[in-house]
């Protein structure tokens, strides 16, 4: 009887825990930005856009509004003089310096020329299916973390798929963001795409916890 007893505690434990874990997982567009285009509500490039986004202060983590429990870091990729903002002026996402090198500035993009880069990790594991870029014309290109895209690499609304699924970026895992192929490349990062690993909630662990014990129990009866 005891032995049964185990056993059904343990089907509904793994029952519940299942449940747990397919219901975790969030996907949502996150814009860079300073609203959300499409509802006109706050979005996470308004938050990057404003406080403490001088390259002096980094690195600067913010919540992904579009994704509740998501954060983002943002780090300097290279070295910049002081003063330099990112997301300066809020179309989307990218660097403004202070002092750029050729005496041109685009303040939403990562410009070439300038040698601006930034890395953004998140707190969660995360799968970035998309991304929507300002422009590419010519040979410019776009380094995201270890993928190279390019004016073929992108449909007509310069939005560029990630491969088998989506690119998949470990929690605390820093992208490296950076404009090039042509000296004189300028893009700006408008959104992503991205779908969070689910995580189980707190009910869940807690059954976790209650199986193995019941598990163990019923191994030294037997």
């Amino acid at each position: 009887m005891k032995c049964n007893f185990l056993t059904c505690c343990s089907l509904v434990f793994f029952a519940f825990f299942a449940a747990g874990i397919s219901g975790q997982a969030k996907a949502d567009i996150v814009f860079f930005t300073d609203d959300n285009p499409d509802t006109g509500g706050p979005s996470t490039g308004g938050l990057l856009d404003s406080g403490a986004n001088i390259f002096d202060d980094l690195p600067l983590t913010v919540d992904v509004v579009e994704i509740p429990g998501l954060t983002l870091t943002v780090n300097s990729g290279t070295s910049f003089d002081s003063g330099a903002e990112i997301n300066g002026s809020g179309t989307s996402f990218g660097v403004n310096s202070a002092t750029p090198v050729g005496g041109s500035e685009n303040a939403s993009r990562f410009d070439a020329d300038a040698d601006e880069s930034l890395t953004i990790s998140f707190n969660q594991d995360v799968s970035i299916l998309n991304a929507d870029f300002s422009s590419f014309t010519g040979t410019e290109t776009f380094l995201f973390g270890g993928v190279t895209i390019g004016a073929g690499d992108v449909d007509g609304s310069n939005i560029f798929t990630f491969a088998d699924g989506g690119l998949d970026v470990p929690a605390g895992t820093g992208i490296l963001l950076a404009a090039g192929g042509d000296p004189g490349a300028s893009v700006g990062l408008i959104s992503v795409d991205i779908v969070t690993t689910a995580i189980p909630e707190p009910t869940s662990l807690a059954m976790l916890g209650l199986g193995s014990m019941l598990m163990m129990a019923r191994r030294r009866r037997s």
